[in-house]
C-alpha cells in the first residue's frame, strides 16, 4: 500500500464505479475497528473458492 495524490485517488475511484470520492472524515470512518475480534468472522488463510475475477 502506498500513498497517492487525491486527484489520482479520485480518478481511480470514479473509474471503478465509486462515483465521487467521499471526504477524508467519511473515508476514515470506513476503517473504524468496531467489531470485537471474539465476535467477528473467522479469517480463513487457505486455498479456497476464488471470489475476485
Amino acid at each position: 500500500m502506498e500513498a497517492v495524490a487525491r486527484s489520482d485517488a479520485q480518478t481511480t475511484y470514479r473509474r471503478l464505479g465509486g462515483g465521487t470520492l467521499p471526504d477524508e472524515e467519511v473515508r476514515r470512518g470506513y476503517f473504524r475497528d468496531d467489531v470485537p475480534l471474539a465476535t467477528g468472522e473467522q479469517l480463513r488463510l487457505g486455498v479456497g473458492q476464488e471470489v475476485h475475477k
